[in-house]
C-alpha cells in the first residue's frame, strides 16, 4: 500500500503544469474614474433601460467584457423574475465584472449579491438609476456614485436623453 502512494505521488509530480490557466476573467482597475468612460455609462444606461430604469422591480444582468481598448455589455437572457437575475453557461472571455440593475429603492448591494461575488470571485456593480455600488470579489461593497439629489449622476442624466 505504501508503494501505490509513493507512485501516486511520484506520477504527478510529473505531470507538467499548463503555461496559463484559462480563466476568461480580466483583471482591470473598477473605481469612480470608470464611470467616467462613454462606452462604460452607455453599457449601464442600457442596462438599465432593459430594467425600466429600476421601476418595476425585475432586474437585468449582463458581463461588462473589455474588447480590446472598449468595453461592451454582453446581456443576460431575461428570467423576469421579480428582483432576481441568473447566468447559466461559460463567462465570456475579456469579462472585466458582472452588472446587474436594482430596483430604485434598494441602491445597496445584498448579501446574496456579496455571497455571489465571493463564490464566483468576480467582481459585480450594482447599479439604479441613481447610484452605483462596486461589490469585490472578497465580497465588499464600496459606493462608486451617488445622486441623493435627483440630478447630478451620469445615469440619470442618460436616462433623461
Amino acid at each position: 500500500m505504501r508503494y501505490l502512494a509513493i507512485l501516486v505521488a511520484c506520477s504527478c509530480a510529473t505531470q507538467s503544469i499548463p503555461p496559463r490557466i484559462d480563466w476568461p476573467i480580466v483583471a482591470y482597475p473598477l473605481n469612480e474614474q470608470m464611470l467616467e468612460r462613454a462606452d462604460v455609462m452607455l453599457a449601464f444606461e442600457d442596462l438599465l433601460r432593459k430594467s425600466s430604469y429600476g421601476r418595476l422591480g425585475e432586474e437585468r444582468a449582463g458581463f461588462l467584457v473589455l474588447d480590446g481598448d472598449h468595453f461592451r455589455l454582453v446581456l443576460w437572457p431575461p428570467t423576469h423574475k421579480y428582483n432576481a437575475e441568473e447566468w447559466h453557461g461559460k463567462i465570456p472571455e475579456g469579462t472585466v465584472a458582472a452588472v446587474h440593475t436594482h430596483p430604485i429603492g434598494q441602491p445597496e448591494a445584498s448579501n446574496v449579491d456579496r455571497t455571489e461575488a465571493q463564490r464566483v470571485g468576480i467582481p459585480m456593480f450594482v447599479i439604479t438609476l441613481r447610484s452605483v455600488v462596486l461589490v469585490t470579489e472578497d465580497g465588499r461593497a464600496r459606493l462608486l456614485n451617488r445622486d441623493d439629489k435627483g440630478g447630478a449622476s451620469a445615469l440619470h442624466i442618460l436616462a433623461r436623453r
